[in-house]
């Protein structure tokens, strides 16, 4: 799923040809829209998905790239990217 401005105008052909997302069936990549929104939206409508945002917020841990030794040189090897065929 692509959401939020970055999904609205990314193309789905030019993710895939330069890795930024996995080469799916193109049935399975979708555009979503604000998904932030919805997601507000039914926590405020239902407790159960209340709970379940609150359950995934309790279990994402923070990840500093910048303070992994070897992040900047893997991501400028990672600029790379394949030429179109």
């Amino acid at each position: 799923m692509l959401a939020g401005g970055f999904g609205n105008y990314v193309s789905i052909a030019s993710a895939v040809r330069i890795g930024l997302i996995p080469a799916l069936a193109p049935g399975r990549i979708r555009y979503v829209g604000n998904a932030a929104s919805l997601g507000a939206q039914l926590c405020l409508l239902s407790e159960t998905e209340r709970g379940r945002a609150a359950d995934i917020a309790r279990r994402i841990e923070h990840v500093s790239l910048a303070a992994h030794p070897d992040f900047e040189q893997l991501f400028v090897d990672a600029m790379n990217f394949p030429r179109a065929a």
